[in-house]
């Protein structure tokens, strides 16, 4: 493998034992992560755009034309 762990340092004892590194492995990101998932998430104060009904009613065609809109203001930027 060429991106693999091949060994960490484990209570300042080294270690190749993949399953041993792979369970603190997956602690570690546990415990970072969790904090972010803990907090709950507020929507106050932010305004949402509004879509018209025929744009609700066909929304990959809304999406489509956001797309294309933010595709035509990148390349205009490019060319300023």
């Amino acid at each position: 493998m060429k991106d693999a762990i091949k060994g960490i340092y484990i209570d300042s004892e080294w270690s190749e034992d993949p399953t041993r590194i792979k369970d603190i492995i997956k602690k570690q990101f546990k415990e970072r992560f969790n904090v972010m998932t803990s907090a709950p998430i507020r929507l106050d104060n932010i305004e949402f755009s509004n879509i018209n009904e025929e744009d609700n009613n066909d929304p990959l065609r809304y999406l489509q034309n956001k797309k294309l809109k933010w595709q035509c203001v990148s390349v205009m930027e490019i060319k300023d």
